[in-house]
């Protein structure tokens, strides 16, 4: 299982990191909350890199006792540039950059074949929320003025304040557990370089352990990460993935009746946690030619065999020709699965469901 484990694709957004703590009463260490707080506020920004920030985060999620993923992120936030960078241990990397307004994609499967991921451009008037949420895609990392708040949240007590190596302060925090949120265990801040490393936070989901990350590396200002425009991206609209094809013959198909105007526009590559978190899969999206996916589009994830898509709360039972699945809805998104001949077909569309039923009774290979 992998670190990620949506069924759908984030959709643009800030992306928000939460940290909670309670109060811990009881002690006889004395609270000393404006004076921890103000510590690890203490990372001076100042000149034209004030609103520059970075930070690593490593989750390990345990879906159940036997079974964990793990997940490698980068987040750097230089203004309204940012940049999301997210290792997965069950294969494949996905990079999203924000610069200029241009946002930039990278879907790496990480094949052996030797084909290589292209840099996907995203323009600033090309729907860029529906591209993004057609490719599972984070937009942004959090300001810094979130990541101050985020790493000074709640402290109310320090345990260990005392000198380790030269210039540098530890903090120790010691919350109560909380269910539904995460619990920090420790934080270390340098004052003269300012950095923190070694946060650890326990993820609790219904009142049950779910995830443990460790918060490392942060940096401020002219120490945080470069954000820069990748060489050699190309148009997402109208991109042909060599490692798409490169993946199975089988998950290479195309449904067999378009509706009137419409065409092939997209085929990319897509890692398993990119996608619902199971199995590597082909992302062809289809869309009326030369018009903006806002008037219409129908994305199709296609995976082999043992990888199906539950069915999302509220869903009914889909007919498309001789297949069957399952539909629901998804704001403005109708979303669902189908079998094909063994193969499993996970669709994101504009398209009612008698439309969408028609498009979907007969597949052929996808075209070369």
């Amino acid at each position: 299982m992998t670190a990620r484990t949506r069924f759908l694709p984030a959709v643009t957004g800030t992306l928000v990191l939460t940290l909670g703590l309670a109060a811990c009463g009881g002690s006889s260490e004395p609270a000393t909350s404006a004076a921890g707080t103000a510590l690890l506020r203490a990372a001076e920004r100042a000149g034209a890199d004030a609103d520059a920030v970075s930070f690593r985060q490593r989750t390990i999620t345990r879906s159940r006792p036997d079974a964990t993923g793990r997940a490698d992120e980068e987040f750097a936030r230089r203004g309204d540039d940012s940049l999301v960078a997210t290792e997965y241990d069950d294969g494949g990397r996905l990079e999203v950059r924000r610069v200029g307004g241009v946002v930039y994609v990278r879907s790496d499967l990480r094949l052996a074949t030797g084909a290589r991921a292209p840099w996907l451009r995203i323009e600033p008037d090309a729907d860029l929320g529906v591209w993004l949420g057609v490719l599972g895609s984070d937009v942004l990392a959090p300001t810094p003025g979130a990541v101050s708040a985020l790493l000074a949240a709640d402290v109310d007590r320090v345990t260990g304040l005392g000198r380790g190596e030269a210039g540098a302060r530890r903090l120790r925090v010691v919350p109560e557990e909380i269910a539904d949120g995460e619990r920090p265990t420790a934080i270390l801040v340098r004052r003269a370089a300012p950095e923190f490393s070694g946060r650890e936070a326990t993820v609790f989901a219904g009142g049950e352990q779910v995830a443990r990350r460790t918060y490392t590396d942060v940096r401020w200002g002219v120490r945080a990460t470069a954000i820069t425009v990748p060489d050699g991206a190309v148009s997402v609209d109208g991109v042909r993935d060599p490692q798409a094809d490169a993946l199975p013959a089988a998950i290479r198909r195309a449904p067999g009746a378009l509706p009137d105007g419409w065409s092939l526009r997209t085929v990319v590559g897509i890692t398993p946690s990119q996608g619902d978190g199971t199995c590597q899969q082909v992302l062809t999206l289809y869309a009326p030619t030369g018009r903006p996916l806002s008037a219409g589009y129908l994305a199709l994830y296609l995976k082999a065999a043992g990888c199906p898509t539950p069915p999302a709360p509220g869903s009914a039972r889909l007919t498309a020709g001789a297949s069957t699945g399952w539909i629901g809805q998804d704001g403005a998104a109708t979303i669902g699965a189908l079998t094909v001949d063994g193969v499993s077909v996970r669709f994101r569309t504009t398209l009612g469901e008698r439309d969408l039923a028609r498009v979907l009774a007969t597949w052929s290979p996808l075209p070369t």
